[in-house]
């Protein structure tokens, strides 16, 4: 029905006219008379016209959406979600205030999908923030059990700002969920922001496992030293992830234990391109001994090119003594004229005599002059005279 004077939009209001408001919305003639009359059906609060308003939002004619968003939260019906949750996904949470706005006045019926949309948006930081600060305004026990679903080391980027969450709303039914996330990964950089939610939800580890993952997530080296054995499968992670101060410390304590495993994930070090790891892995090598040491030490021999670090891995390699004897004569068959001298050099300053046979057999080697003549000297052998 065509309409031949504008409408009056206050006393339609008034009166409740929800008929002439929607004849309003075919005025074309002045927006502004359409804009209002959407704002009144919305304070009105009439869910019978959620449908055509959804209809009106995808109306590239009506060029205000923010005006139906708006009258849509206030409606409050929740045929609205769906629409304003796909906008979400189609723009991006943090920029879309309006849209967050209306789902938080609709509030519950809004909180499956935005636990899709969070889980969705987990890799970006920005929109995770607004979809999680949307849902803790919503509140209820829906949201803390999706929170605590969603807590997993899948989604990493996401911890720190669910834990902080949780620590706001201070259910201590977030404990087992935040004690497994930190267990799983003490090493990560979120886990100190899981520590620091634990204590103010007053958590007390239940055994040294517990401790062991506190320390490290808190960085209290002194303590994990004094954990020991407990605290080696929380550390080794930490070689592979950690900075190098942090790799440096977790080094010194691993090397106090003598476990094949432990040597194997040092020994991965000596090839690290940060000198001072390269040296201390050597040196802590060097204490634990074993296969698991001898042979990638002497790898680091042939391929080190930093003077200090090939200087440490000698070291090494003499503090390792009989263990490195039978590999290093084995280095006397190497193509390279330096690996094969600083075998010789070695096994000479070792003093071990296994090594004698395989060094007078070199002694035809022009390439080992004068290191063999040393090395010979140091076994206490001398030549036959002619």
């Amino acid at each position: 029905m065509a309409l031949f004077g504008r409408p009056n939009i206050g006393k339609l209001k008034d009166r409740g006219d929800i008929n002439g408001l929607l004849k309003a919305l075919d005025y074309r003639k002045n927006e502004t008379t359409r804009y209002d009359a959407v704002k009144a059906l919305g304070e009105i609060g009439e869910t019978s016209v959620v449908d055509l308003l959804l209809q009106l939002l995808e109306d590239n004619d009506f060029e205000k959406k923010d005006v139906i968003i708006t009258a849509l939260g206030d409606i409050g019906d929740e045929q609205a979600v769906p629409s304003l949750v796909q906008r979400l996904k189609r723009q991006t949470p943090s920029s879309s205030p309006v849209e967050l706005d209306a789902l938080q006045k609709i509030g519950p019926p809004a909180i499956r999908p935005l636990l899709g949309l969070l889980e969705e948006k987990s890799a970006d930081t920005k929109d995770s923030i607004a979809v999680l600060s949307l849902l803790e305004k919503i509140g209820g026990d829906e949201v803390f059990d999706g929170f605590v679903s969603l807590l997993s080391r899948d989604r990493s980027t996401l911890i720190p700002h669910l834990a902080e969450a949780m620590g706001r709303i201070g259910d201590r039914r977030a404990v087992p969920a935040l004690v497994e996330v930190l267990r799983s990964a003490p090493e990560e950089s979120w886990a100190a922001h899981v520590s620091e939610v634990l204590k103010k939800l007053e958590w007390i580890p239940a055994d040294v496992f517990e401790q062991a993952a506190l320390s490290l997530a808190e960085r209290d080296w002194e303590r994990l030293a004094k954990i020991g054995e407990p605290a080696v499968e929380f550390l080794l992670p930490l070689l592979r992830k950690g900075r190098s101060e942090e790799i440096l410390n977790a080094v010194e304590i691993l090397g106090t234990f003598g476990d094949e495993r432990v040597a194997e994930a040092i020994a991965a070090l000596l090839d690290d391109r940060r000198p001072d790891v390269v040296r201390l892995a050597a040196r802590v090598l060097g204490k634990i001994g074993g296969d698991a040491a001898v042979f990638p030490l002497i790898q680091t021999l042939s391929s080190a090119e930093n003077p200090d670090v090939l200087s440490a891995a000698e070291e090494a390699l003499l503090e390792l003594g009989e263990p490195a004897v039978y590999p290093l004569i084995d280095q006397l068959n190497s193509s390279a004229p330096d690996e094969r001298r600083t075998a010789v050099r070695l096994l000479g300053e070792m003093g071990d005599r296994k090594a004698l046979p395989f060094l007078i057999a070199a002694r035809d080697d022009a390439s080992l002059f004068p290191e063999i003549d040393a090395a010979l000297e140091r076994l206490g052998w001398q030549a036959p005279e002619s």
